[in-house]
């Protein structure tokens, strides 16, 4: 069969994955979707449905629902962005839910749309029957994840949305996959967020090198000459260090500072705390006249090098910096520091992401 939703995982372990992506009826053919499905449930132990859809056509989604439930395979449902409507039903078809910590789910009780793709209201009585009944068999199944009957039906009375912690706590999903990227995603407004994972699954170059400014602590907005000269200054470093100790050990052995029965100790000391070894020569420090000086030109060096460890060189803690450090102590040190002084925040907020807080 010609796969156009899935790839194949694992021919070993019989592992297949595939994407739901869209609107269910719309960038999703759901007719489609569910012979893909139907087969891969037959050749594979294991298939894995990735969703982010706004949710979609009820008849596609009940036919992609009904292949999930009649699988002989295990179906597995990692939610990559949002959940929503007819997509959170699929949802609750699966054997396990996985949701990753940024993600949205969103569930509510069946409707019709109009040309326009708006709510009908003026319902036939045989309408009214088809919608009971759908509804009816979204409760099973949620009740099938563990809710009550009563907890199922006042969740869908409305838009009801749920984070992934919230989803958690609902029995909604199994278990939340840590990211990386809650800070960055989690505030999103839903439709943005569904835009977001679905231009990176399209994009895979532009995937890693979010990774990679975000390693760096650069801003989002940085281009590639900017990471190719961070990454130069990161694998500078460890080579202007030993040209600074080796320089300052000279200039030990000229003053006495440094002799042969130290000199171990001092390259010891050096290796484990740089800043300890450097405070041990002053700045203005030179060396006499002689076959053991340092040269002229080394000299200027040797003090450029050491005022960027001493004397008021030390680098400047700049706003990313602030945040980063701050977002290390965990979520309530971010709020509490955002109660006490929210401009504060605010400024540093966007120098690290490269956007203002929602």
């Amino acid at each position: 069969m010609d796969l156009k939703f899935s790839k194949i995982v694992s021919q070993e372990k019989r592992k297949a994955e595939m994407l739901l992506y869209g609107l269910i009826g719309q960038e999703i053919n759901g007719s489609y979707f569910a012979q893909e499905l139907s087969y891969l449930t037959k050749n594979y132990e294991e298939v894995c449905i990735r969703v982010n859809s706004d949710g979609g056509l009820v008849t596609d989604g009940f036919g992609i629902l009904a292949v999930m439930l009649a699988s002989p395979a295990r179906i597995v449902v990692h939610i990559d962005g949002v959940a929503a409507s007819m997509a959170a039903v699929v949802v609750a078809g699966a054997d396990e839910v996985l949701m990753n910590d940024f993600a949205l789910l969103m569930i509510h009780s069946p409707y019709f749309v109009d040309d326009k793709d708006e709510k009908v209201t003026t319902l036939s009585a045989k309408d009214k029957v088809v919608l009971t009944n759908l509804t009816n068999s979204m409760v099973q199944l949620l009740t099938k994840r563990g809710l009550t009957d009563e907890e199922a039906r006042k969740m869908m009375k409305q838009d009801t949305w749920f984070n992934a912690e919230q989803a958690l706590e609902a029995k909604l999903v199994d278990r939340i996959v840590e990211t990386g990227r809650k800070m960055e995603l989690a505030a999103m407004a839903p439709k943005r967020l569904v835009a977001t994972i679905l231009k990176e699954h399209t994009n895979t170059d532009n995937i890693e090198m979010k990774k990679v400014i975000s390693t760096l602590k650069l801003p989002e907005v940085a281009d590639e000459a900017a990471v190719v000269a961070a990454i130069e200054q990161l694998q500078a470093a460890p080579a202007k260090v030993d040209l600074l100790v080796g320089k300052l050990l000279a200039v030990g052995r000229s003053l006495g500072t440094v002799t042969d029965q130290n000199e171990a100790s001092m390259k010891k000391l050096a290796a484990t705390d740089v800043q300890l070894f450097v405070d041990l020569f002053p700045v203005d420090a030179k060396a006499p006249e002689g076959p053991a000086a340092v040269a002229a030109a080394d000299q200027v060096r040797l003090s450029e090098v050491l005022a960027s460890f001493k004397g008021g060189g030390a680098p400047v803690q700049t706003d990313s910096d602030r945040f980063a450090e701050m977002e290390k102590k965990g979520p309530q040190a971010l709020a509490a520091w955002k109660a006490s002084n929210a401009a504060e925040y605010n400024k540093c907020f966007k120098a690290f992401w490269g956007e203002e807080p929602k």
